[in-house]
């Protein structure tokens, strides 16, 4: 390669119109706004319990910083909520290592540090959206700072940006690799390259749902730059793919290494990779079925990420040319959002936030499709979409994101039963808790380690463990149940009464100490008291 040579590799669109100062101060006020709109957001609820929605999966992710705090295990790191041995591992504890580090260094709560960290990740991965826009469209001055906007005004986006979840962080990584391969490409510059490289092993580990799109975005990225210059980068090819290829060796060592860790517990053992293939996938007919297209995708997907106005982009297709580069990459953002749903088709059915991985890819559409518009001097019709999908992102956090955001998780039945429990038992003891699936949620606040019994565990293992339980607790005495069976989880009926029959002769000796039983509410029995 040679130093400082540029290769012409940049899609490039001339007709846009070049920026008034009006139009430009216009569009940084509406950035200054929606920043000032997220961290507002991320204020208000920043020592809120992490419960708002997907408590599950964000109580899961805090445990193990909890632990790594507690205990200091890292790479085996800990979720305590199927009895010991206690580590259930899953994706490389990237974020939650970076999170411990800072609580370290702040002093805020595990809670606050883990929100502050995700919104970290999010403007990280914001700015490497922005310059990799700049790349391709090099004369454009605008649409990067629209898909600034367009992003900070998303429902979806802002709600998960502030999230105890790790997939910012993945997004951060794979957007920032994104950017090294790109810019390095067409600068013919060793040194991206060579970053390029550990950001993309720490993107696939951090989050191997992620990933893929990011890939696909690249080999799509040098398809046109070969087509476009006439010939092949081999070196940047050669040094992207090294990055590629040790990034799906590390996380399938990752994986094999997880597995092994998962079945040495009595119940971890259904968690493997093996086992949960057909959750984590799906299956073709998922994902050609009128549930997704029909309802998921446009009743979900779209309002979440774009607003309840998304249908008026319908508008822009009389106005785009086949041939622009702003419909060209439209379409191939469009793609590149449908790639993790096609690979992970029952996780994107099931749960909402993982579309995290893939809502820019669908916001750089529909920002395209307006310059596109504003390019073939549509000015007003452009207008009218940007106006009517701020006014329905605006409407669907109002009516959604902002209220479960707010809401009073405090008085969530199963964080007061985890806090009468921290402040109850010994900090040595262990915890059992039913009717939550194994969930994390109390473990995580009563600070104790212990079993969520799963419903799917099955009755000869369960009836094992709860016939004599603190032979499973590594170690730790039981010193409270919580029972939450009224308020969320329903066993099988087999299952149930054995339950209750574990509950009913544990109340012989312990004291319930969340007052009588009502629905909505979790019953806590302490031993001892």
């Amino acid at each position: 390669m040679t130093p400082g040579r540029i290769v012409e590799t940049a899609i490039d669109e001339s007709d846009l119109r070049a920026p008034s100062r009006r139009l430009l101060i216009a569009v940084y006020v509406a950035i200054a706004c929606g920043a000032a709109w997220l961290f507002v957001f991320t204020a208000v609820t920043l020592n809120l319990p992490i419960l708002d929605a997907h408590g599950f999966r964000q109580t899961q992710t805090a445990i193990g910083v909890y632990w790594m705090l507690h205990e200091h295990v890292f790479i085996n790191y800990l979720t305590p909520v199927l009895t010991a041995p206690w580590s259930l591992r899953f994706e490389a504890p990237v974020y939650q290592v970076i999170v411990a580090a800072f609580q370290t260094l702040t002093g805020l709560s595990i809670d606050a540090s883990g929100r502050l960290v995700s919104l970290a990740f999010f403007c990280g991965a914001l700015g490497c959206c922005y310059q990799i826009i700049r790349q391709l469209l090099p004369r454009d001055r605008v649409t990067a700072l629209l898909f600034v906007v367009a992003a900070l005004m998303s429902p979806h986006v802002v709600f998960w940006a502030r999230a105890f979840m790790i997939e910012s962080c993945a997004v951060f990584f794979g957007a920032a690799w994104l950017l090294c391969v790109i810019r390095g490409t067409q600068r013919q510059s060793w040194a991206l390259l060579l970053l390029s490289i550990p950001l993309c092993l720490v993107c696939a580990i951090t989050k191997a749902t992620t990933w893929p799109a990011f890939v696909v975005a690249y080999v799509l990225f040098m398809c046109w730059t070969m087509w476009r210059s006439g010939r092949i980068p081999f070196s940047a090819i050669q040094l992207a793919g090294a990055g590629i290829v040790l990034a799906l060796t590390l996380t399938l060592v990752w994986t094999w290494h997880a597995d092994r860790v998962k079945q040495l517990n009595l119940l971890g053992g259904y968690l493997t990779s093996g086992n949960l293939h057909g959750w984590n996938h799906g299956t073709w007919s998922q994902f050609f079925s009128p549930t997704l297209w029909g309802s998921i995708v446009p009743q979900r997907m779209l309002p979440q990420i774009l607003g309840y106005g998304w249908p008026v982009l319908l508008l822009a297709i009389r106005y785009v040319r086949m041939d622009s580069a702003y419909t060209i990459l439209a379409i191939v953002c469009s793609a590149l959002f449908l790639v993790p749903i096609a690979l992970f088709t029952n996780l994107h059915m099931v749960h909402n936030y993982y579309q995290t991985a893939n809502a820019l890819f669908l916001i750089a559409a529909v920002v395209l499709l307006i310059a596109e518009m504003i390019a073939v001097r549509k000015i007003l019709s452009a207008s009218v979409v940007g106006i009517a999908l701020f006014g329905g992102a605006v409407i669907h956090i109002r009516d959604n994101e902002w209220p479960i955001g707010t809401g009073r998780h405090d008085l969530n039945p199963g964080y007061l039963a985890a806090q009468l429990v921290r402040d109850s038992t010994a900090p040595n003891s262990s915890l059992i808790v039913f009717g939550i699936d194994w969930s994390s949620e109390i473990n995580y606040y009563a600070e104790r380690k212990g079993l969520a019994l799963p419903g799917w565990a099955s009755l000869q293992k369960a009836g094992a463990i709860l016939a004599n339980p603190d032979a499973y607790m590594g170690g730790l005495e039981v010193g409270a149940v919580i029972d939450c069976r009224s308020v969320f989880l329903k066993y099988g009926p087999e299952l149930d009464k054995l339950i209750d029959r574990f509950v009913e002769a544990w109340a012989h000796q312990a004291k319930l100490v969340s007052g009588p039983p009502k629905p909505g509410s979790c019953l806590a029995y302490i031993k001892g008291t």
